[in-house]
């Protein structure tokens, strides 16, 4: 295998696309993209899943995002990083998008059957293609930022909302639901059937913890529609990148292929600005306008998927409907408020799709303005203005801008029309066609390309501007309250400001997002109502009623919203033409609080009695059955078991119409035995389809077993600093029952542990051995006393030395006299490595140290590229400053890992040092095995100097003009010299390592610094 090109690496900086060891080919500059299609690579098959088998069927092929280097403000600290440090978190602006707390509750279109939920906070995955493909039954995908739960900064959270902005963007124009909320119902992510009505995708944003892909993110093709939670997984980090992989993912889920161009298999996209443009399923991180494509770009190697027609598949989902007519006659009236402020939010869903509006106004200037998405949007607004004769007046259509404005228009007082359309980059209105053209040939489809077509140009925009008050009588709407509850009237007013008598006609609809980019809040369906969605309201006086009954029902929905329009005012201009309320659900909320609960087990037989409190606040105007379980305390707290209780482990608690508190006993089985005192919570939750609520205050309330036998002997273990150990309980660092790194072979760790007796008899140790897969790595080196008398204590070591590397585990079992615990076990563990720097060579085996231009670390097995970031450091022994210049590209060889490192900047020109002796430090945790569960080195390699003093032997030093690596510049030197001096740098005798100053020829300024050197010695 040929080595990779100098260049294509930062400095200690990886920027790679897909797994190096993937490829067919080398891996171009950070900017360049992979050769071959992964889709379809049976070393891709066999990478994930091994060798196919006599009969083994090949396995669903994964589509995989690259991974790509931080952009700028997308990069993410590591854990170690404090939260105030985090700027890279920070998102486009300082105010968030919603309010912090609804990070996790955001919807483009909640009303949808179908679903993309991004999960930020880790995931457990079981039951799926995964699993199987992975050998693993269970895979645990931490948070997006590798930890656990969502207790974020301000900053993630905003980030969160932000990616949710830019992923709901992408999928705008379709019928489907993009959220950061968990539906309720799971079976919402899966597809059951064909007579299931609801399915949809969970999109994982995490770190990758168990596929080892060195990838951004994969899904499997075409798994929308699968019958298991079937997720996508991404881990590129950042607004830019994670927003992209997210929706390119699912795109693979939807059965999208990647977009590249030539043989390229990722297309980046091209053009710069507020324009610059790349394809969704290629990797467009950093362009600014990202779309679906059909492959009608320059130079693309898909030209035969239509993404829109695929996404739309009936194994999907389908288009949006469309929100305003195709056609003048049925245009959308804009929303007047106050007169003269006008506004309407729309999406272009279809690339044949048209919007039009009407407004009326006075006579004097019109300004519109036709705003897209801030960052990132799909839509290239054009904006025709009309008169009502449907005469084309005026556009806008800004080459530079997606968004359009159409200011200080001056018009004579009428009617007219508003036309939006998704467009082309580079289209102009054609007042012929009444349509707008792209010049031939389009800019996009030839060499050096620039801009897109119309095909994509599809998303959201808000229409917002003033008119001129028409000056003549105008009717309002308003709402006489901001809410009402269900099972009550809504009312609205319509008045007349000329007093006078008619009828104007309306209607109830549900309510949208007001601007590009915002959640869409939970809308109210006609089932809400009771009486007709559109009637007509007689003024009279210059006054008119609207009541609207709101249905009661059993269904728990939150809160809701609605709008009521006007939709014809007969003669009368309209002055507020839009009011909106909220519908408040009468449910009740129940709490939980402990009356009398913690109180002696008793005799068995007898036992005792724990009491509950459940409380309803709000309207109790209906029965409720109120669902309760058992559960038990996380921490140090001793657990209650099954054993404890007579009543069950579930329930329930009915209350009647009118009641607001009832009772709940949990009945206790008593004993004889000695334990200690136990604990355990009831606790309240709402099944599916519930229609109440939980105080999430006081969901949970406590209980006490108090144990009322006498203690004899109790057996308790503590390690580290006097920390308990868990009978059973998972090794850990902080305890000593995971011992850390150790070396294979090469040393051993060895832990004390204390055995206490907190009993009031002797406890008698009976035996002390260990057990486990791994028994033979740990040893029992030092052994406690047999008898412990109450209220003293023991000693004994455990000894951790590996026979071979990866995760160790054994456990370490104990058995006294303790009735409750016969047999104690400590699960103990350690993590062994044998990785180690195999060989170090100085300019690649070269004896002359004239110059110092590369050297080779080889570890004596493959390591992560990724985690060699931070590996190395050279520096000047006798100055102590470090080299800054340091490119290093690691190869696979043979099982094992070659780092070369070459003394040069970025551009690639040599650096040339200052003589003198060097040391090389190999850092041990910068570089990781490929292990299931990775190990670095147990300790730092240093190469040049041995205690802190110089190591002659390795030979890392730079002499100018010493060609032999004898540690002088003698006659045998300059015979060498005298060979390449003013030689051509073609011709054989010419020797590079002799130029000092790099310039391409070894002339009278290298016989100069030769000369200097003549007859020293280093």
């Amino acid at each position: 295998m040929p080595r990779a090109h100098k260049g294509w690496l930062s400095r200690l900086s990886y920027q790679t696309l897909e797994s190096r060891r993937l490829l067919a080919a080398r891996l171009g500059s950070a900017g360049d993209d992979p050769l071959g299609d992964y889709e379809t690579d049976a070393r891709l098959i066999e990478r994930f899943y091994g060798p196919l088998a006599p009969g083994r069927p090949v396995p669903p092929i994964q589509g995989i995002a690259p991974l790509v280097g931080e952009l700028p403000g997308d990069a993410i600290p590591d854990g170690d990083f404090p939260v105030a440090a985090d700027g890279a978190d920070q998102g486009l602006s300082e105010s968030a998008l919603v309010s912090l707390d609804e990070t996790f509750t955001l919807h483009s279109r909640p009303d949808s059957n179908f679903t993309i939920y991004l999960d930020f906070d880790g995931h457990t995955t079981t039951d799926t293609s995964w699993n199987t493909g992975y050998g693993l039954s269970v895979i645990e995908h931490p948070n997006y930022w590798g930890g656990t739960g969502s207790d974020f900064s301000d900053a993630r959270l905003e980030l969160i909302q932000q990616i949710w902005q830019i992923v709901a963007e992408d999928f705008a124009p379709f019928d489907v639901n993009v959220t950061t909320e968990e539906p309720s119902d799971l079976d919402d992510l899966r597809y059951n059937g064909s007579q299931d009505t609801r399915w949809g995708t969970r999109v994982v944003m995490t770190k990758d913890t168990f596929a080892d892909c060195s990838c951004g993110g994969h899904a499997y093709l075409g798994a929308f529609d699968d019958r298991q939670d079937e997720p996508a997984l991404v881990y590129n980090n950042g607004l830019n990148t994670g927003s992209e992989t997210a929706s390119h993912e699912v795109g693979h889920q939807l059965g999208l292929h990647h977009d590249g161009a030539g043989s390229r298999t990722y297309y980046s996209g091209h053009g710069s600005g507020s324009t610059a443009w790349g394809p969704i399923m290629g990797s467009p991180f950093s362009k600014q306008v990202t779309q679906w494509s059909d492959g009608d770009y320059y130079d693309a190697s898909r030209t035969d998927e239509d993404d829109l027609q695929r996404i739309t598949r009936s194994s999907n989902f389908p288009y949006t409907a469309d929100d305003h007519a195709n056609d003048p006659s049925s245009a959308s009236p804009l929303r007047e408020s106050g007169s003269i402020a006008v506004d309407e939010f729309g999406i272009i869903e279809r690339n044949d799709d048209v919007d039009w509006f009407q407004f009326s106004t006075g006579g004097g200037n019109v300004s519109l303005q036709i705003d897209v998405l801030d960052y990132k949007p799909n839509l290239d607004v054009w904006a025709g203005l009309y008169d009502s004769s449907g005469t084309f007046l005026v556009d806008s259509n800004p080459q530079t801008s997606l968004s359009a404005s159409l200011q200080d228009i001056p018009l004579a007082a009428g009617d007219y029309f508003l036309k939006i359309d998704g467009v082309p980059r580079d289209g102009t209105y054609d007042a012929d066609l009444d349509a707008v053209v792209e010049p031939t040939p389009a800019p996009y489809t030839v060499a050096s390309p620039l801009g897109y077509s119309d095909y994509g140009s599809l998303g959201q925009y808000r229409i917002s501007g003033t008119i001129v008050d028409p000056g003549v009588a105008s009717v309002s709407i308003t709402a006489t309250s901001a809410t009402v509850a269900e099972g009550e009237q809504a009312e609205f007013t319509l008045t007349n400001s000329a007093g006078g008598d008619g009828d104007v006609i309306v209607e109830v609809r549900s309510v949208r997002q007001s601007a590009p980019g915002q959640p869409a809040p939970n809308s109210t369906e006609p089932a809400d109502f009771g009486g007709p969605l559109r009637q007509t309201v007689a003024m009279l006086n210059g006054s008119g009623t609207l009541l609207i009954p709101i249905v009661d029902d059993a269904t728990s929905e939150g809160p809701e919203f609605f709008e009521v329009h006007i939709v014809d005012a007969a003669t009368y201009a309209v002055a507020d033409r839009v009011a909106a309320m909220e519908v408040e659900e009468i449910v009740s909320i129940y709490s939980i609080e402990a009356t009398a609960t913690i109180a002696d087990e008793g005799d068995a037989g007898t036992g005792s009695t724990h009491q509950f409190t459940v409380r309803r606040t709000g309207l109790p105007t209906r029965a409720d059955e109120v669902h309760w379980r058992r559960i038990f305390p996380a921490g140090n707290a001793v657990s209650a078991d099954l054993q404890d209780f007579v009543s069950p482990a579930s329930g329930s608690v009915f209350f009647e119409i009118g009641e607001t508190s009832q009772s709940l006993e949990i009945e206790i089985r008593g004993d004889t035995d000695s334990e200690p005192d136990e604990s355990y919570a009831i606790e309240l939750y709402v099944p599916t389809g519930g229609a109440y609520q939980v105080d999430p205050v006081a969901l949970t309330a406590d209980g006490q077993i108090i144990n009322d036998d006498p203690v004899l002997a109790e057996i308790t273990l503590r390690g580290n600093q006097g920390l308990s150990i868990v009978d059973g309980a998972p090794a850990m660092i902080d305890n000593g029952t995971d011992m850390g790194l150790v070396d294979v072979q090469a040393d051993s760790h060895t832990q004390t542990f204390m055995i206490e007796n907190d009993g009031g008899m002797d406890l008698y140790l009976s035996s002390l051995g260990v057990f486990g897969t791994h028994s033979g790595d740990f040893s029992i080196t030092r052994y406690p006393a047999v008898l412990i008398g109450p209220g003293d204590s023991t000693t004994f070591d455990a000894t951790f030395d590996p026979t071979a590397a990866g995760r160790r585990n054994a456990t370490i079992m104990i058995s006294s006299n303790d009735a409750n615990e016969s047999v104690f076990s400590i699960p103990v563990s350690g993590l062994a490595t044998d990785l180690r720097v195999e060989r170090v060579e100085v300019n690649q085996g070269a004896r002359s140290r004239s110059q110092l231009d590369s050297v080779t670390v080889v570890y004596n097995q493959r390591v992560d590229h990724q985690s060699l970031a931070e590996a190395f450091e050279i520096r000047n022994v006798t100055t102590g400053q470090p080299v800054e210049s340091i490119q290093a590209t690691p190869e696979d060889f043979n099982g094992r890992t070659e780092v070369l490192l070459t003394l040069e900047d970025a551009a690639g020109v040599p650096v040339v040092l200052d003589d003198g002796n060097y040391e090389l430090r190999v850092r041990s945790f910068a570089a990781m095995s490929l292990a299931v569960e990775p190990y670095p080195m147990r300790n730092d390699l240093l190469f040049g100097t041995d205690a802190g003093a110089v190591d002659r032997a390795d030979a890392f030093f730079r002499l100018f003009g010493d060609s032999d690596g004898d540690r002088d510049v003698d006659g045998q030197d300059y015979g060498r010299f005298g060979l390449s001096f003013l030689r051509p740098n073609t011709s054989p005798d010419f020797n590079e390592q002799l130029d000092a100053d790099r310039d391409g020829d070894v002339d009278g300024l290298d016989y100069g610094q030769f000369g200097l050197r003549f007859l020293k010695t280093l």
